[in-house]
């Protein structure tokens, strides 16, 4: 039977770039609030399209802080794995 090896600092590397990301979405879900705020004041002021669009603006607002919160539970199963690992091969490695 075969070792199995599992480099802890890949985990690592995983977990940061999990928080990295959602951060990134959040700020990309910001700006596009934003966006569709400036269309629905400077460019589509009223009308069934304008309503719409705040329709769509206030569902996508949800997603607000819902991205960082999944990978949060990412990253988080991520360093729970590395401390099980650790904890199953006793430190031998």
């Amino acid at each position: 039977m075969a070792d199995l090896i599992v480099n802890d600092s890949d985990f690592e590397c995983i977990n940061d770039k999990y928080t990295e990301i959602g951060a990134y979405f959040e700020e990309v879900i910001e700006d596009y609030i934003a966006l569709i705020d400036d269309i629905c004041i400077d460019g589509i002021k009223s009308g069934h399209i304008h309503d719409n669009l705040l329709i769509y603006r206030n569902t996508a607002a949800k997603l607000n802080g819902q991205i960082e919160d999944v990978m949060g539970i990412v990253s988080g199963i991520c360093s729970k794995f590395v401390t099980d690992i650790d904890a199953a091969d006793e430190d031998l490695y």
